[in-house]
């Protein structure tokens, strides 16, 4: 969820699959596709994918007891891994696209959450971004353009 929200995916899914000894690899019984939404966030598209993925499972045990679920192969390419996403990744570099900061920031909320620092020394504090939103101005990396 969160990897697809950061890299600026425009849809994601749940699917029903039968294990096999793989990660993530056995043939699937059902998928749902779903728009992520420009500004959702991890957060928002976790809980609207449990809902999907709790009434597809419903689906899914019915159409078993039926008889009526055909596995389907998953494809061998094309398929990436979302690799865990480190504590370093959350601070927010300011001379990446806004564009970029913005899908960064709201893959990171609630958590583990987007952040930079103010201050030196002992004054230094953490700030939590929860959420941005790109504007139509330009500026160098770091300035505010807008709050």
């Amino acid at each position: 969820i969160q990897r697809a929200i950061m890299a600026g995916d425009k849809e994601t899914g749940v699917m029903v699959m039968q294990m096999d000894e793989g990660l993530d690899t056995g043939p699937v019984l059902l998928a749902e596709r779903t728009e992520i939404g420009p500004q959702e966030t991890a957060g928002s598209l976790h809980d609207r994918l449990s809902q999907t993925g709790a009434s597809l499972m419903v689906r899914a045990l019915a159409a078993l007891s039926r008889g009526g679920l055909v596995p389907s192969p998953q494809p061998e390419e094309g398929v990436t891994y979302a690799k865990k996403i480190e504590k370093a990744e959350a601070r927010i570099d300011w001379s990446r696209p806004a564009r970029e900061l913005d899908c960064i920031i709201r893959g990171l909320t609630p958590f583990p959450g987007a952040f930079f620092e103010a201050g030196e020394g002992k004054d230094k504090t953490r700030i939590k971004v929860l959420r941005a939103k790109p504007v139509a101005k330009s500026g160098k990396p770091g300035e505010g353009l807008s709050a």
